[in-house]
């Protein structure tokens, strides 16, 4: 039985580099939770809940 996992946004402190995503169960693909930024390669990704207009806009659903 699947789990309502919240929205969460993945961002490079060195880049500002950002990607929120809504997942639509628990079971995600390995590109919604990278390790290293796409942009820069920076290693230090870090995750925090999403903003208001980055959920309206900018979301990918996974």
């Amino acid at each position: 039985m699947p789990i309502k996992v919240s929205a969460y946004t993945v961002f490079c402190p060195h880049c500002h580099w950002k990607q929120t995503w809504k997942p639509s169960s628990d079971c995600l693909p390995q590109v919604a939770k990278p390790e290293h930024c796409p942009c820069c390669n920076h290693g230090g990704v870090q995750s925090r809940t999403p903003t208001l207009l980055e959920l309206l806009f900018n979301s990918k659903r996974c």
